[in-house]
C-alpha cells in the first residue's frame, strides 16, 4: 500500500511539475514572435526563457534526490510540495523580470 501511495505521489508532482515546464517551453517559442510584433526581436529574453525551463526540471530532480534520504511518506511529500511551490514563486519573478524587461525595451524603442 506504501509503495502505491508514494507512486501517487510522484504521480501527482510529475504532472505538477511537467505543467510548469510546459508553460515554460510555451513562453520560450512564444515570446519571440510577440517581440518581433513590437519591432524589438533582438530583445528577446533568452537567458530569462532558459531558466524558466530548467527550473522545473532542477527543482523536481533536487527533490527526488532529496526523497531518497526520508523515511515518512508525509516528509517526502512535505518535500516535493515545497519545491512545487519554489517553483511557482520563482516563476512568477522571472515572469515579472521579463515584463519588466520588455517595457524598458519599449521605451529604449520609443525614446
Amino acid at each position: 500500500m506504501t509503495a502505491l501511495r508514494q507512486g501517487g505521489v510522484i504521480a501527482l508532482f510529475g504532472f505538477l511539475y511537467g505543467w510548469d515546464v510546459w508553460e515554460a517551453l510555451g513562453n520560450l517559442v512564444g515570446l519571440e514572435p510577440f517581440y518581433a510584433a513590437f519591432g524589438i526581436p533582438d530583445s528577446v529574453p533568452w537567458v530569462l526563457l532558459w531558466v524558466g525551463v530548467s527550473l522545473p526540471v532542477v527543482v523536481a530532480g533536487l527533490s527526488l534526490w532529496v526523497w531518497r534520504f526520508l523515511d515518512s511518506l508525509l516528509e517526502r511529500f512535505s518535500v516535493v510540495l515545497l519545491g512545487w511551490a519554489t517553483v511557482g514563486a520563482l516563476s512568477l519573478s522571472i515572469s515579472a523580470i521579463e515584463q519588466a524587461w520588455r517595457a524598458s525595451a519599449l521605451q529604449g524603442l520609443i525614446g
